[in-house]
């Protein structure tokens, strides 16, 4: 099984950035996965992949640093940030995580 999120980039350039910045929490009635796999995606079909660990239901800010995402060599031309829910990485299939404040910082 596969799932996930996704957001089109329109071919920023985010090589003046540092880390990918957000706010995570999962939902501590209806359960989460405490792991989730992160993409972010270029225009020479490059798929740089994180794996996010430690999600718990208090609010968090996750700081990812661009050069972590394996496979990713060049951040010009980026296409698609998308969260990845599959059978590999989601230990637990039902549940409800909640996610703000998307950005990309120096």
């Amino acid at each position: 099984a596969y799932n996930g999120f996704w957001m089109k980039l329109q071919g920023q350039d985010i090589a003046s950035y540092k880390t990918l910045s957000f706010y995570i929490r999962g939902d501590s009635t209806r359960g989460f996965t405490p792991q989730i796999k992160l993409e972010l995606k270029n225009n020479k079909n490059e798929v740089g992949r994180y794996l996010l660990k430690g999600l718990t239901d208090q609010w968090q800010r996750a700081q990812i640093p661009l050069k972590d995402f394996a496979g990713l060599t060049d951040v010009k031309g980026m296409t698609e940030f998308v969260i990845v829910f599959d059978d590999i990485t989601s230990t637990k299939k039902v549940g409800t995580i909640f996610i703000d404040e998307i950005t990309f910082e120096g």
